[in-house]
């Protein structure tokens, strides 16, 4: 197992020394596993040179099945411990910004002082990444919205609708409500969401080609850029609350909303700290939501 986690770290970290560190080992013993490793399997998997480290070919195919193996002995060790009691465990999530900084700290926090021990790694990023993510078992669960992942077990959980975002002195900020007709217009500033856009699916369902003049991955920096005059935004209303900015939100016209969900393997698959923490989701999202 610990040959196969440092594999995982090594590729995760691209350095020996950083793996190491991670794991609480010598870079030594960290470089004596990947050998050994490498015996048992007759491969060379990675690729050492004074820039740092890479991986084969042959490391390539075989890292998401190393990774699935970690998965499940690590969700083995688990059932083992659930069998004792859940004292401890480890919770791995694909998230977007919005629900990282909305949703997660407060449910997160619930959660721990119930189950103290667990610990929660978030990976966040675009959905079309954490796809992937959730496919190599890199991720227990994943953060989803509009579409589903075919193939995992998909859970709608909640509605959320967007705003337009202006600056405070724009000339459309007086307006009650704005047209996507009106938005089309002005120079925007997107929300990177990868292969799937919610903002830009309405413009073009209305046949509207809207005028991109950024495209952003980090809500806070769009809500900076719109402060500073660069542009309009459509955004989350969740991202809009308890911010610092200076702006001007209006509904659109139509409405634009999302739905968000969660994708996941089947439970029996998963960890069973994760699945307690999904059945622990569902019981008090609404709280969270409500920041109760």
């Amino acid at each position: 197992m610990i040959r196969y986690t440092a594999f995982c770290k090594v590729v995760e970290q691209g350095s020996f020394t950083r793996a190491a560190e991670s794991l609480g080992y010598t870079q030594a013993a960290v470089s004596q596993m990947i050998r050994s490793l490498e015996e048992e399997l007759g491969l060379t998997l990675l690729h050492r040179s004074h820039g740092g480290v890479r991986m084969t070919p042959e490391g390539e195919m075989m890292y998401p099945y190393i990774q699935k193996t970690v998965s499940c002995i690590r969700a083995m060790g688990d059932k083992s411990r659930e069998i004792r009691e859940l004292d401890e465990g480890e919770i791995r999530i694909g998230t977007i910004s919005s629900i990282s900084q909305h949703w997660l700290p407060l449910l997160i926090k619930k959660f721990v002082t119930r189950y103290p021990n667990v610990r929660f790694h978030l990976y966040q990023s675009d959905i079309s990444i954490m796809r992937d993510w959730l496919r190599s078992g890199y991720i227990d669960f994943c953060f989803v919205y509009q579409e589903a992942i075919p193939g995992f077990q998909n859970t709608m959980l909640a509605k959320d609708a967007f705003l337009a975002v202006l600056p405070e002195e724009h000339p459309l900020a007086a307006y009650p409500s704005l047209s996507l007709h009106m938005l089309a217009g002005v120079p925007l500033i997107a929300a990177e969401e990868g292969d799937i856009s919610t903002v830009l699916s309405a413009f073009h369902a209305l046949d509207l080609t809207p005028c991109v003049q950024y495209k952003v991955h980090d809500d806070n920096t769009i809500l900076a850029m719109v402060e500073q005059g660069l542009g309009v935004s459509i955004l989350p209303a969740m991202v809009l609350d308890r911010t610092n900015y200076r702006f001007k939100a209006v509904p659109t016209i139509p409405a634009i909303t999302r739905s968000i969900g969660i994708a996941s393997r089947e439970p029996e698959l998963l960890p069973i700290a994760t699945q307690r923490f999904l059945q622990f989701l569902q019981d008090h999202l609404e709280e969270c939501i409500t920041g109760q």
